[in-house]
């Protein structure tokens, strides 16, 4: 277990450095947290938690699980599958920047050159999704207690998520 200090903010990096392998093709900058984990270079799994307990079993249920990334042939993932295999001069990605995590690492890692980063490096911008907007309009209006109305909505659906197929979910104040 690798402990790791303060906090990441959003679209930020966090740099571990683990035990030397057999080499890369791109040196690190400073890491932010050092450990000694002889970690695969083809195949694994790296869990964080929100504590310092270590965790046991080659696929551990935790409460204090954060996130899971299980790469190659990793028996421990989160969703489908485990993120692509990497070697010696290739790394994982995570998609959008770094900012995706649907919790499937099958879809949200791709492989590419080394990029090392820490947390000195520039940030991402990983605003979240928004709700979409409606705007209505009641017919009859004022609506009387006991009496029906039809409510007709335009929604704005938000930029990053497709539009509602027939039905958005709302909830309606007064």
């Amino acid at each position: 277990m690798t402990a790791l200090a303060g906090a990441v903010q959003p679209g930020q990096y966090y740099l571990v450095e683990e035990a030397a392998g057999s080499g890369g093709t791109t040196s690190l900058p400073t890491p932010d947290a050092t450990g000694g984990i002889s970690m695969s270079g083809t195949s694994g799994k790296v869990v964080l938690v929100n504590h310092s307990t270590a965790l046991s079993g080659s696929g551990p249920t935790d409460a204090g699980i954060v996130d899971v990334v299980g790469y190659g042939s990793a028996n421990f993932f989160e969703g489908s599958g485990a993120a692509p295999g990497l070697s010696n001069t290739t790394a994982a990605f995570r998609a959008n920047n770094g900012c995706q995590d649907t919790d499937d690492n099958a879809t949200d890692f791709s492989t590419g050159g080394p990029n090392p980063r820490n947390s000195a490096s520039p940030t991402q911008s990983c605003s979240g999704p928004t709700d979409p907007i409606g705007v209505g309009a009641a017919n009859p209006d004022p609506v009387l207690a006991g009496n029906t109305t039809l409510l007709t909505v335009a929604v704005t659906p938000e930029p990053t998520r497709p539009a509602p197929a027939s039905a958005c979910p709302a909830t309606l104040a007064r």
